[in-house]
């Protein structure tokens, strides 16, 4: 088959292959001839280099690093049909090509060929790895799972609003406690009574020469200095009988004992104290005035100042030992085994009253409705002012009152609470105690004191997280509806 001629469209015509790959070789630019063999690179003062590995030098290429294994040889290049070039040395980015005229510059620190031996550095490991080799890597074994937090203990303040009564009603409360904790009570009372009296029973033995068998023993000690001593120090005694017993089922700080704000309120004390102390003093000249004939027998003896400073000294603790003894833990003992506020505040009110006046061991009608008088409304100064402030008060200022004229009297008879000792005139005594606690409630009412207080309600939200409202925790007012209800 003949070929045919192309037709004259202009160009010229397709001219055959030269070479094996079918391109005639390129003309090489001025200054950048080529050369069938491999260049020299020039000398600008540095010591020959080896070349890098794959880049076609004669010489071969570097031991590896250490530890790197061995560099593979590199293939060949293909085999193009072009003249053999020679790689750009690693000279300054502003060294100008062989050729190119101009003179040799000097290589800034850090460029130029690396270091003899060095070849190409090895992979570095991220920040903050060992490398290879520095040293070997313990073996951590499996992910463990967290510490178990140990549980935090129950709150053993209130979380909601509570008055003082049922101020053991928290969360670590319990149906038990109550009963335990009168049980501590009583047998803590015992024992500070029977410590307290072995020095009274020695003063009657061996300084008076009472004989301890005869019934009148205890008695006949009680109308000295000594045993009107003894017998306070026993009352106030209960002070800290009362704190341990609460502390103990309920884990409530004694501070707590005296108050639903946690402190005692000097202030507030006072002023209740005052007032307390006018009425008193009326009430105490008043009975003066009808039986005038009471004066007539006082006078000075050796036991008028020793009595005068017991009294002083005294009376205060043996005031406050009654009132955190029955209104104080007592009170919140019983208050606290009902779940309605106003039962509880009733029945707490009636019960320590009652052993109020039985410890009083009177056998007169007049005295035990008097004792059990002065109780209820001591009751209800401690529910109003939410602290025992008050009541101790209006105890101080009674006692002090009612026992101005002791040591100038005779004390025979002093403890005589028989049947017949008391009479009608004692219901001027209450009288003036009732306006006395009517009057303090009206200061009360208007000094703003709180009734209920909610302390472990502020430590719950704290540990509240933040982007949790902290009002699902704390919330006094619907715990109060709550209770409100069940009444």
């Amino acid at each position: 088959m003949t070929e045919q001629p192309s037709p004259d469209n202009g160009y010229p015509p397709p001219q055959p292959p030269s070479g094996h790959d079918g391109y005639p070789p390129l003309p090489a630019s001025p200054g950048y001839e080529y050369a069938s063999a491999p260049q020299t690179p020039p000398d600008y003062g540095y010591p020959p280099q080896p070349a890098p590995p794959g880049y076609g030098y004669a010489s071969a290429p570097p031991p590896a690093p250490p530890g790197y294994g061995h560099v593979p040889p590199q293939p060949a290049p293909h085999d193009s049909g072009y003249p053999t070039q020679t790689p750009p040395h690693y000279a300054s980015p502003h060294q100008p090509p062989p050729g190119s005229g101009y003179p040799p510059q000097s290589v800034p620190p850090g460029h130029g060929y690396p270091p003899p031996g060095s070849g190409y550095p090895p992979p570095q490991p991220p920040p903050g790895y060992p490398y290879p080799g520095q040293y070997p890597q313990p073996f951590y074994g499996y992910p463990q799972p967290p510490a178990p937090v140990p549980p935090k203990p129950k709150q053993t303040l209130p979380i909601s609003k509570r008055e003082y009564h049922e101020f053991y009603r928290t969360p670590s409360y319990r149906a038990w406690k109550p009963w335990v904790g009168i049980v501590v009570l009583v047998v803590g009372t015992v024992i500070a009574m029977l410590v307290l009296s072995i020095p009274l029973i020695v003063y009657g033995v061996s300084v008076l020469g009472l004989d301890p068998m005869r019934e009148e023993f205890m008695l006949k000690i009680m109308e000295t200095p000594w045993g009107f001593l003894g017998n306070n120090l026993i009352n106030a005694a209960s002070i800290p009988v009362a704190m341990f017993s609460g502390w103990l089922l309920f884990r409530q700080r004694p501070r707590w004992l005296t108050s639903i704000v946690g402190k005692f309120r000097w202030r507030w004390f006072g002023k209740a104290f005052s007032i307390s102390l006018v009425f008193c003093l009326v009430a105490v000249g008043v009975d003066i005035a009808i039986s005038l004939d009471q004066l007539s027998s006082l006078r000075l003896s050796a036991d008028t100042l020793p009595m005068a400073l017991v009294i002083l000294i005294t009376t205060p603790f043996q005031c406050a030992g009654e009132e955190y003894s029955e209104r104080g833990v007592l009170n919140r003992f019983v208050g606290s085994l009902f779940p309605s506020r106003r039962v509880g505040l009733v029945i707490a009110a009636i019960v320590s009253s009652a052993v109020f006046a039985l410890l009083h061991s009177a056998a007169d009608p007049w005295l035990n409705a008097y004792y059990f008088t002065f109780g209820i409304l001591s009751c209800v100064l401690v529910w109003r002012t939410g602290g025992l402030e008050a009541s101790i008060a209006l105890h101080i200022a009674n006692n002090f009152t009612a026992e101005m004229l002791l040591p100038f009297s005779d004390l025979a008879g002093l403890f005589d609470r028989s049947a017949g000792v008391g009479s009608p005139l004692i219901l001027i005594q209450v009288a003036f105690t009732t306006g006395a606690t009517l009057v303090i409630l009206w200061q009360a009412r208007r000094s703003s004191l709180p009734m209920a207080s909610a302390p472990g309600a502020s430590e719950i939200v704290s540990e509240v997280p933040e982007e949790l409202p902290a009002a699902a925790f704390a919330s006094p007012a619907s715990a109060d509806e709550n209770d409100r209800q069940t009444e």
